[in-house]
């Protein structure tokens, strides 16, 4: 089975993760070995988590600490809305998604208008910066990372 864009659904009807593409570990703290890890879809309902699912819309968490027990997305509200804000933020980018069409599929926005999706990071991790401590844009974080940046309109991911 597949989802809208084409992405092959698991046997659970998960789509790969479009949050973790790097890390294999958890999503907010970074841990990785001897971690159990538990799949978490941010929004509740169950035609949103199926959604989330479907889409790659979820994160791997550790199950003590970061999913579960004091101080976890269940437990604190805001870190679970942090967490709300930075996969809608992916979202948005990944798929082209207007922040009209993201409340037409999800019923509700994480962010303001205002906001800019390619701007929106990790709840705990600093923000590219540079010397002077500016926050600079994607194509400026990537050139300062050492790679090759050509000339064009900056893109929102």
């Amino acid at each position: 089975m597949q989802n809208e864009f084409g992405a092959k659904l698991d046997r659970a009807g998960y789509a790969p993760s479009i949050m973790q593409r790097e890390r294999c570990g958890c999503a907010l703290c970074g841990r990785e070995f001897g971690a159990k890890l538990d799949r978490h879809e941010p929004w509740g309902g169950v035609a949103n988590r199926r959604k989330s699912q479907a889409l790659g819309l979820w994160v791997s968490l550790c199950h003590f600490g970061c999913h579960e027990g004091p101080g976890s997305v269940h437990d604190d509200p805001a870190k679970n809305r942090a967490l709300r804000r930075m996969v809608q933020a992916q979202a948005m980018c990944v798929f082209g998604w207007s922040r009209e069409e993201w409340i037409r599929r999800f019923g509700k926005s994480e962010l303001a208008e205002e906001d800019k999706p390619w701007l929106v990071g990790l709840p705990g991790v600093p923000e590219p910066e540079d010397r002077a401590g500016a926050r600079l844009s994607v194509r400026a974080a990537v050139a300062l990372e050492g790679f090759a940046v050509e000339d064009g309109p900056e893109l929102p991911f």
